[in-house]
């Protein structure tokens, strides 16, 4: 709730859920919200890696965490709405990454950037 009412630093337009390592001096956090492509039906597993907090939103389903965290959703294939919120606090040093995998498969990976659009 803090960081959606806090104050915007910047608005820029990115390709995936992803934040390079950079230290910030105060407490700050990131907001990513549009749209997210399912390409086919199924149960999918995501997995957020962070520094500090963050919250991955798919629909009404939510899962979060620090450091590594991952949860599972049914999905059906088509647009549905996707957000990431992170938290950090003063000195920490940022990182987020968003991962998924199907059921069948053994491995998570980068989401597609083709898969994200802009509302």
């Amino acid at each position: 709730e803090d960081i959606l009412s806090g104050s915007k630093e910047k608005t820029e337009v990115v390709s995936s859920p992803f934040v390079v390592r950079k230290r910030h001096p105060s407490s700050h956090g990131y907001v990513q919200s549009g749209k997210l492509y399912v390409p086919e039906s199924g149960v999918w597993f995501f997995h957020g890696t962070s520094r500090g907090v963050a919250t991955i939103h798919v629909d009404d389903w939510t899962i979060s965490g620090g450091d590594l965290f991952q949860g599972r959703v049914n999905l059906e294939k088509g647009f549905h709405d996707f957000s990431v919120i992170m938290a950090d606090k003063a000195g920490g040093q940022d990182r987020l990454r968003v991962q998924w995998r199907r059921l069948d498969c053994a491995r998570y990976q980068d989401i597609p950037e083709e898969y994200f659009y802009q509302e």
